[in-house]
C-alpha cells in the first residue's frame, strides 16, 4: 500500500460485510454492527446461521454477498485463514481481522499468522492485523472497531499496535475536543505495517499531522525511507514503547514485536524526520502545535508574562530546548520601555507585571512579535483581577494572525479559562497549564522546520571485498568462535577501513622483525583467546 488510492476501499469503502456479525450481547462481532450504524454506505453481515443481523442482511459467505469493499473478520482463530481465503477469492481487496491468538502467543499461532500472510499474498490483499481493534474514518461515519467510543471529526490521522491505547485516546480525546480523520489498529502487522499507513496519510489531503504508537519496526531501512519522504510535507509524531529491557519482553508478548535496540530507533527517527514524544501528554500536545501553527523562521523564542515565576520557568525549558532566547532589536527595547511601567522587565522573557490590562499585553505582543530576531512566542498568564481570559485570547488570535508567527499560550487556572481554550483551539492556537509543555509544543514545531529544509544526499557507495569478510566469518563460524579476535581487522581491512601495520607473532626474534618494518611507535597486544581486552 503505497498511497491513498492504493489502499482502495481501506477508510474509504461502499460497503463493509462484517464475517462473524452476530446479535448476541457482549460479542465482539455484535460491537462492531452497532458501531457501524453511523456509517454512510453499505454495512452487510456474513454468517452462515442467519438472515439478517439487527436489521442488516446476512449471507452465509462472502461468496454469495454482493461485492464487497472492506470485511471485518471477527470468527474464532482457527477458521480465520479460511475467513481470508475466502474474501480473496470473492475479490475483497481489504480486510481487516480482529481475532487475536497469532504471533503474540507463539507456537500455533505463530503457525497460523504465516499461513494468513501466505493467504494475502496470494490475493494481494492489504490485510490489517490480526488482533486489531479495526478502523475508524469520520468523514464518512465508518467504525469498523469494537471500541466503545467514536472519534470527533479532525485532521489527525493515529495508528497504534495496542488496541486498548486507541479506547483510551478516544475517550480522553473527546473530552478535549481533539478530532481524528482516520484511525489504524495495526495489531500484529502481519501484511500492513506503519509505514504502509503513514504512505497513506501523506497523500490524503484530509490528514495534516500523522500520529503513531509503535513497539518496533519491523523493517528499519524501509521506515526510514519512506518516512523520510512522507515527513518532508507533513509531520509525524511517533510515541516509541518498549524502551527497556523489561518493556522490550512486554513488547514481544503483546503484539509480537522484537523492540531492537533503543540506541537504532533514535538515530532511525531522527533520520526519517519522526518527531520523538516520549509518553502520550507530548503526543498530542506536539500534534496540536503541528497541526494548526505556522512553521517559525528561527529557533529563537520570546516569553510575554505577568508572573515572573512561571516566566523563569519558561526560559529553564527552553534552555533544555533545542530553541533559544531571542536576543531583541534595539528599537523593539526602546518601544517595550515607552509603554511599559518602570517595575516591568523589557528583556526577554518580557514581564508585563501581575496588574497588566489587555491594553499593555496587546502592545507588548505586538512588539515582540514584530521583531526580525522573533521566530516564535509563547504568552503566559496567571490569573488576575484585572485579566480577562476570553479577551486576552481574542487579542492573541489576532496578532498571531497579523504577524503569522506560531504562538502558544499558557493561561494558567482551571474554569476560567475554558472558553478561552475554546477561542485559542479555533484559531489553532493550543493553550497549556503547564509552561514546559509550551515550550516543548514549540521545540516539535523547531525540529519539523529542521526536518523540512533538510537537504537529503544519497549515502556514499564503498566497494568492499565480499569474499574475504565472508571467509573471515565462516572460519569463525567453524571453528565455534562466538567473537573475533586479531581477525577482525582483516574484516576491516575487506571493508576498506584503514587499520595499523601488523602481524601476529610468537617470539622475541619474530617481533623485532615485524617492528623493523613498521614506521613510527610500535605496540604489543596478547592474542589469546583467554584474554580478549
Amino acid at each position: 500500500m503505497t498511497t491513498q488510492e492504493d489502499a482502495g476501499g481501506l477508510f474509504t469503502p461502499d460497503r463493509v460485510a462484517v464475517v462473524g456479525a452476530t446479535d448476541r450481547d457482549g460479542a465482539i462481532g455484535r460491537a462492531i454492527i452497532d458501531n457501524l450504524s453511523d456509517f454512510d454506505n453499505d454495512v452487510i453481515a456474513v454468517n452462515p446461521g442467519r438472515d439478517d443481523v439487527l436489521g442488516y442482511p446476512c449471507y452465509p459467505d462472502l461468496g454469495d454477498a454482493p461485492p464487497v469493499d472492506l470485511a471485518v473478520v471477527v470468527v474464532p482463530p482457527q477458521i480465520v485463514v479460511d475467513a481470508v481465503r475466502d474474501a480473496g477469492q470473492a475479490g475483497v481487496e481489504n480486510v481487516v481481522v480482529i481475532t487475536a491468538g497469532f504471533s503474540e502467543t507463539g507456537g500455533d499461532g505463530a503457525d497460523r499468522e504465516r499461513d494468513l500472510v501466505a493467504v494475502a499474498d496470494d490475493y494481494d490483499i492489504n490485510l490489517v492485523g490480526p488482533n486489531s481493534l479495526g478502523l475508524l474514518s469520520t468523514p464518512t461515519g465508518l467504525n469498523a472497531t469494537f471500541g466503545p467510543s467514536n472519534a470527533l471529526p479532525g485532521t489527525l490521522s493515529f495508528m497504534s499496535q495496542s488496541g486498548a491505547f486507541i479506547t483510551a485516546v478516544l475517550d480522553w480525546a473527546n473530552d478535549q475536543g481533539i478530532g481524528f480523520k482516520d484511525i489504524a489498529s495495526l495489531g500484529n502487522k502481519a501484511v500492513l505495517s506503519e509505514t504502509d499507513f503513514m504512505q497513506a496519510w501523506a497523500d490524503d489531503p484530509g490528514t495534516n499531522v500523522i500520529l503513531g504508537y509503535l513497539e518496533g519496526v519491523d523493517d528499519g531501512r524501509e521506515f526510514i525511507d519512506d518516512a523520510r519522504e512522507v515527513t518532508q510535507d507533513t509531520p509525524a509524531v511517533v510515541v516509541k514503547s518498549g524502551r527497556t529491557e523489561a518493556g522490550a519482553q512486554a513488547a514481544s508478548s503483546h503484539t509480537g514485536t522484537i523492540a531492537g535496540s533503543e540506541a537504532a530507533y533514535e538515530a532511525g527517527f531522527k533520520q526519517a524526520g519522526v518527531v520523538r514524544a516520549e509518553n502520550v501528554q507530548e503526543l498530542f500536545d506536539f500534534a496540536r502545535a503541528l497541526d494548526g501553527l505556522p512553521m517559525p523562521d528561527s529557533e529563537d523564542v520570546a516569553v510575554i508574562t505577568n508572573a515572573g515565576g512561571p516566566g523563569v520557568m519558561a526560559t529553564d525549558a527552553v534552555g533544555d530546548s533545542r530553541l533559544s532566547m531571542a536576543s531583541f532589536e534595539d528599537d523593539t527595547i526602546d518601544a517595550l520601555q515607552r509603554s511599559m511601567p518602570d517595575e516591568a522587565n523589557v528583556y526577554n522573557p518580557v514581564d508585563v507585571i501581575g496588574d497588566a490590562e489587555i491594553d499593555r499585553f496587546r502592545t507588548a505582543i505586538d512588539t515582540v512579535l514584530a521583531d526580525e530576531h522573533v521566530g516564535c512566542a509563547l504568552v503566559l498568564s496567571a490569573p488576575t483581577a484585572v485579566i480577562d481570559y476570553t479577551e486576552l485570547s481574542g487579542v492573541i488570535t489576532a496578532l498571531q494572525e497579523k504577524h503569522n508567527k506560531p504562538v502558544v499560550t499558557c493561561l494558567m487556572g482551571g474554569e476560567r479559562t475554558e472558553q478561552a481554550t475554546d477561542v485559542l483551539g479555533d484559531a489553532g492556537i493550543p493553550n497549556y497549564f503547564d509552561p514546559a509543555r509550551a515550550i516543548g509544543s514549540l521545540d516539535a514545531l523547531a525540529v519539523q522546520r529542521e526536518v523540512e529544509s533538510r537537504d537529503y544526499q544519497a549515502p556514499t557507495a564503498f566497494d568492499v571485498d565480499r569474499d574475504a569478510a565472508r571467509d573471515i566469518l565462516e572460519d569463525a563460524a567453524d571453528r565455534g568462535a562466538t567473537r573475533l579476535g586479531v581477525e577482525a581487522m582483516d574484516l576491516l581491512d575487506a571493508y576498506g577501513i584503514p587499520t595499523p601495520t601488523g602481524d601476529v607473532v610468537d617470539s622475541p626474534d619474530a617481533a623485532r622483525r615485524v617492528a623493523r618494518d613498521i614506521e613510527g611507535d610500535v605496540v604489543m597486544k596478547i592474542v589469546s583467546p583467554d584474554i580478549l581486552h
